[in-house]
């Protein structure tokens, strides 16, 4: 089961990144760092190097805030691909915090959906780079 998890999640990764159009700042050019990011109050799952948590769709309705494993890094930018069955959305989110201001999909998300946190700008002592990305798989 993880392991088609795991194949499930890259095919999904990648197809996110064809189907819609980026917005700035770049996810290219920097250097990737395993600063690992994840969900504040959640548990962090690992299969075969690919960190996701297991949400709630009613834990996520009213937004949720990210940390860094690291805290001399800063969490400047990322964004945030929204899968619901065939459809994907993007968000580009500033700072450390979702909610329905800028993430409005929130409140139609359900079970079986999934949340790809990609291109996550990251700064230490003024110089930035690009962490390892995160997902969320919506449960009931």
């Amino acid at each position: 089961m993880r392991v088609f998890l795991l194949f499930f999640l890259l095919y999904l990764n990648l197809s996110l990144k064809a189907q819609v159009t980026h917005h700035d700042p770049p996810c290219g050019g920097m250097d990737i760092y395993e600063v690992g990011i994840h969900i504040k109050g959640y548990k962090v799952l690992d299969t075969q190097g690919i960190s996701y948590s297991e949400i709630s769709a009613d834990s996520l309705k009213n937004g949720f805030s990210l940390a860094l494993t690291d805290s001399s890094y800063k969490l400047k930018w990322f964004r945030i691909y929204y899968s619901q069955g065939e459809k994907v959305s993007e968000y580009p989110i500033t700072g450390f915090s979702v909610n329905l201001k800028n993430a409005n999909f929130l409140k139609k998300i359900k079970a079986g959906d999934l949340i790809s946190l990609d291109c996550i700008n990251i700064k230490k002592e003024g110089i930035f780079s690009l962490s390892t990305g995160f997902y969320i798989i919506v449960t009931e």
